[in-house]
């Protein structure tokens, strides 16, 4: 990868790791709690409720999300139930590309990716 980035002369900023989607390559997020997802997954509670936005663009605004689906008010699904219900136990914070759905949070990847990422901004 370090090759990669050389010869392009790719220049890698803490700032910008996890900062997009690697499904669609979206740069904003919505943050979800467990409790949220929790609800969204067993399709509970109803309404509207206004979740944290965080990216390049809008890091003070918020996002209303259908409480009991998940269905954003652009239209976008978050995909709360493609994440296993023992992950949710497990995690308190989870993020939801708001262009694609697809949702993230702190697992076992996440470690070796910020490895690898730190190894990047030392050779940078």
């Amino acid at each position: 990868m370090a090759e990669v980035m050389a010869h392009f002369n790719v220049t890698v900023r803490e700032e910008d790791l996890f900062s997009r989607c690697v499904l669609c390559n979206g740069d904003s997020y919505c943050h979800l709690d467990q409790e949220t997802m929790l609800a969204m997954q067993e399709g509970k509670g109803g309404g509207w409720t206004l979740l944290k936005m965080s990216g390049k663009s809008n890091s003070s605004a918020l996002l209303r999300v259908e409480a009991r689906t998940g269905l954003t008010e652009t239209g976008v699904k978050l995909q709360v139930e493609r994440v296993p219900k023992e992950v949710v136990n497990a995690n308190d914070q989870f993020w939801g590309c708001v262009k694609c759905g697809k949702l993230y949070w702190q697992g076992s990847h996440w470690g070796r990716a910020q490895a690898v990422a730190s190894k990047l901004l030392a050779e940078g």
